[in-house]
């Protein structure tokens, strides 16, 4: 009895060593993956904006995008470039002469890169899929499970196949292919890839709605044409313009008609100075990747010369993600 106690005694103080050992490797490799995550981070903004905090919900820009990836992958050298909107004096010029020298970006034409577009998700599995060199020419298969898998164009397939298959992607049911990516989600999809972090190749979770913080943003009112289903820029919407034709494009900062269009009509009327709500169209263009992120607005009566419009903008629109406008708009204009 008493060599079974002393037995029991040993292998029980074993077992809470080997826990107490497992729980203190798991605390080390959290807090260094989180070391090694504030590290790169900190030093990819520094190298673009000095003395500015990383920002997890700004859209990203193409310059930004690229040198998140050269600090997290420690990507150096750089050759020179011929970009005529990149100047070697910008903040941004080894970034990205390091990552289109290193072959995982290219121009949008042999003289542009486009340094301050913002990058559409869809663009950053594809920058990411080249920089880890995987196979770009898969066809469709577990990225089939995602409820807009037939959104993703056919130039991107390879890349959102072979990033789902090695679970990068997949902890949602949607890929939204045509979303801008903010900086937290590129953090996030990066950090997969750190040591000690598992990746989940399980069956997606519902998905998650309003992914970052940051709110919708109106860009711009402009007055259009539409031809062949595509929107004609005429002009701003200024203090007056013409009553002829009149479509009014809202243009804000992300997708805002797929996820919650019914609602998102609702938001928007035209109103008189005197507070009579003018009959009015509030459409969208599907189909049509630039239009995604805009409303249409068509009066459906006469407006008379020197008639001042108000349009109201309810402060619930939300884009596609679920983050809402946050405030009421109002843009007022007159009549010629």
């Amino acid at each position: 009895m008493i060599k079974k106690t002393k037995l029991y005694s040993v292998v029980s103080a074993f077992i809470a060593i080997i826990m107490m050992i497992s729980v203190v490797t798991f605390a080390e490799t959290s807090e260094a993956n989180a070391n090694q995550t504030s590290d790169w981070k900190s030093k990819a903004w520094s190298r673009l904006y000095e003395g500015q905090d990383f920002q997890h919900d700004k859209n990203l820009t193409r310059a930004e995008i690229v040198a998140l990836i050269n600090a997290f992958f420690d990507i150096k050298g750089h050759g020179e470039i011929s970009f005529i909107d990149v100047p070697d004096d910008a903040s941004y010029y080894k970034e990205v002469a390091k990552a289109f020298n290193a072959g995982y970006i290219k121009g949008r034409s042999e003289d542009i890169f486009d340094p301050e577009g913002e990058v559409y998700k869809i663009e950053a599995y594809i920058i990411l899929a080249r920089v880890l060199k995987l196979d770009l020419d898969k066809q469709a298969n577990q990225m089939q499970r995602f409820k807009d898998a037939d959104e993703v164009p056919s130039w991107a397939i390879g890349a959102v196949e072979a990033l789902t298959e090695q679970g990068i992607i997949g902890d949602k049911n949607k890929i939204k292919p045509f979303e801008k990516v903010i900086g937290s989600e590129v953090v996030e999809l990066l950090g997969k890839l750190l040591p000690g972090t598992e990746t989940n190749e399980e069956a997606p979770k519902q998905e998650e709605k309003g992914g970052g913080k940051s709110p919708l943003n109106l860009q711009g009112v402009f007055s259009v044409a539409i031809d062949d289903n595509r929107s004609i820029d005429l002009g701003t919407i200024e203090d007056e313009v013409s009553s002829e034709e009149l479509i009014i494009k809202l243009v804000f900062d992300r997708g805002v008609i797929r996820e919650y269009w019914e609602n998102n009509k609702e938001q928007i009327i035209l109103q008189a100075n005197n507070g009579e709500i003018i009959d009015s169209e509030v459409f969208k263009i599907d189909g049509v990747e630039e239009e995604k992120s805009h409303i249409f607005i068509k009066p459906l009566e006469n407006l008379k010369s020197g008639k001042t419009v108000n349009i109201v903008i309810g402060k619930d629109l939300k884009a596609n993600n679920g983050n809402s406008l946050g405030k009421d708009i109002i843009i007022t204009f007159t009549i010629k």
